[in-house]
């Protein structure tokens, strides 16, 4: 599987000093800051909430992010206020407008499953490529 997205993959490929890069999203929301608190215990964590080079769908991004520091132990957002937030935003209006031919309301839905998956995601270079690995921490939050 081969991913490219507008932003996200962007992002890691910009983080050229980053010591240690993880893909972050609503459905590995809590497996990730379990991952981070329990096993990678960083010293600084940034947040990057990527958004499109316009911006106009930020909304979802920064809710997740949001969300990700509450459980990191910043101000708390719970998962229903993410949600909420991401389904409210620009792109979760738009993958309900069926004018829409590149998003769906089966997508929305998807990336609106939080905490489903009890995995992080960390990216790690490869034969010189960046790829996504699975990586657990135990007990999940």
């Amino acid at each position: 599987l081969v991913l490219r997205s507008s932003s996200g993959t962007q992002g890691v490929a910009g983080a050229v000093n980053a010591k240690r890069i993880l893909l972050g999203s609503l459905v590995v929301a809590k497996a990730t800051a379990s991952y981070l608190k329990k096993k990678a215990r960083p010293e600084l964590v940034t947040l990057l909430a990527m958004g499109s080079p316009g911006m106009l769908d930020k909304e979802e991004d920064v809710a997740c992010s949001n969300y990700l520091a509450g459980l990191l132990g910043g101000a708390p957002l719970d998962a229903k206020e993410a949600v909420r937030r991401v389904r409210e935003s620009q792109a979760g209006k738009n993958a309900l407008d069926p004018k829409m031919d590149w998003i769906s309301p089966e997508d929305l839905d998807c990336a609106t499953a939080a905490d489903k998956f009890p995995f992080a995601m960390e990216v790690t270079k490869e034969y010189g490529l960046q790829v996504a690995r699975v990586v657990r921490a135990t007990p999940f939050l």
